[in-house]
């Protein structure tokens, strides 16, 4: 009995990675950009530099794990040099920042979110426009 339980497992496992294995990148780009998502607002427009440089930090650290995931699933399959699967990475990691935005950015910045159609033109913009701590700022929050 509790080798078939066993084996039932074992065999459940081997059939999620062989799934996973074979699943074609852009499937994969779409679920990874959906599971690394944030759930929660970071960005508003009343967020501080200093605040802002912590966030900053998640996202991309975020950013560099959904990298990781698709870089890997687009080797596998030998599409690096494909446009449209690049493309549906970008837009993945562009989908993951506007995650980060909560109503009243968007709705003050919403012409510009939209004329940034990358993930680094639209990390730049956040960035530009929130700011970035002076030197004294850093010296104060250490």
């Amino acid at each position: 009995m509790i080798y078939a339980v066993i084996s039932i497992l074992v065999t459940t496992q081997t059939q999620e990675k062989m799934a996973q294995q074979f699943m074609h990148p852009a499937a994969l780009i779409v679920q990874a950009r959906t599971n690394f998502e944030f759930s929660e607002k970071r960005i508003s427009s009343r967020l501080r530099p200093t605040e802002f440089s912590i966030v900053k930090e998640e996202i991309e650290k975020r950013i560099r794990h959904y990298n990781c995931l698709t870089n890997a699933a687009i080797q596998s399959h030998n599409l690096e040099a494909d446009a449209d699967i690049q493309s549906y990475q970008d837009d993945g990691r562009r989908q993951i920042l506007l995650s980060t935005l909560g109503s009243d950015f968007l709705e003050k910045y919403k012409e510009d979110i939209h004329y940034e159609k990358t993930y680094a033109e639209l990390l730049k913009f956040i960035s530009d426009t929130i700011g970035t701590q002076s030197e004294k700022q850093k010296n104060r929050g250490s």
